[in-house]
């Protein structure tokens, strides 16, 4: 990808090139980074599966294994925050 950045033209990684990357590392700081993009919806899932289903079969199967971990990792994140929302004073009657 290439971006424009004041007089100079510079190229950087796509988002979902990154998460693949940071995947393929396999560190959990790396799992962490991916579930932020993620969550904050710059990288969509179904971008980065496309994207392992085309890597060869033998990483492309631990990539995937990866992914899997991270968006139910995600998922849980998300339940927790859910039930720790406040409940808006419902149920507060006096």
């Amino acid at each position: 990808m290439e971006l424009q950045i004041g007089g100079a033209r510079v190229r950087c990684l796509a988002p979902v090139d990154l998460a693949y990357s940071k995947l393929a590392a396999g560190r959990e700081k790396d799992s962490e980074f991916v579930a932020a993009l993620l969550h904050h919806k710059i990288v969509r899932p179904s971008e980065l599966q496309r994207l392992i289903a085309a890597a060869k079969v033998e990483i492309g199967t631990i990539i995937e294994d990866r992914l899997k971990l991270v968006l139910s990792k995600l998922e849980r994140r998300r339940q927790t925050a859910r039930q720790q929302k406040p409940d808006s004073g419902r149920g507060m009657g006096i």
